[in-house]
């Protein structure tokens, strides 16, 4: 029920797990030491599927995530999902539910913040960008071992509807989970 706590630390993984940061959009111009990112996940309930984007380079090329990117200097976190949306998918979306929010924390960069956004209204046709091409899945054949480690332990209680904090804390060279608090709260 709410207030439960999930917590357990994670084994060192044989493959870098990586961390959203200022290297996610290459406009990025925040220079203070905590990060805003926002993820918005796409499910269309027509089909039960969701939208992930395959990053074609940079830190997470070669696997996916959500519409994933940061907010700019004084832009709100809804504004910049909406804008990370329609730039990365092509798709503008209605109304978004913020479901989730998220500390990343490592003792050399300071903290990030991450804005969780779920969607189910959204129009356009769904096109690839330069940095993302976007790919519709079951929510049942999500591709966990092509997505950072932190993606599987909130998206199951994420798509269920719950509304989330948590706190993920990697090691200094940000290669590895080294343990998160993942808490269901009443209200963001």
């Amino acid at each position: 029920g709410l207030g439960d706590v999930y917590k357990r630390q994670i084994p060192a993984a044989s493959s870098p797990v990586m961390r959203w940061g200022s290297e996610i959009m290459a406009d990025d111009t925040n220079s203070d030491t905590t990060g805003r990112i926002v993820q918005t996940l796409i499910v269309d309930p027509a089909t039960g599927r969701i939208l992930l984007g395959y990053h074609k380079g940079g830190m997470f090329a070669g696997n996916y995530t959500g519409l994933l990117g940061n907010a700019n200097d004084g832009e709100e976190p809804e504004d910049a999902a909406r804008r990370v949306a329609i730039e990365l998918s092509g798709l503008a979306v209605g109304e978004l539910e913020l479901r989730a929010i998220f500390t990343f924390t490592d003792s050399e960069t300071g903290d990030d913040e991450e804005y969780e956004f779920f969607c189910e209204r959204f129009s356009g046709e769904v096109r690839e960008s330069d940095s993302m091409r976007p790919e519709w899945f079951a929510i049942s054949e999500i591709p966990y071992d092509k997505k950072p480690a932190d993606e599987e332990i909130c998206y199951h209680p994420f798509l269920e509807g719950k509304n989330l904090r948590g706190q993920f804390n990697f090691s200094p060279d940000m290669q590895e989970l080294l343990s998160h608090d993942l808490k269901e709260v009443d209200n963001l």
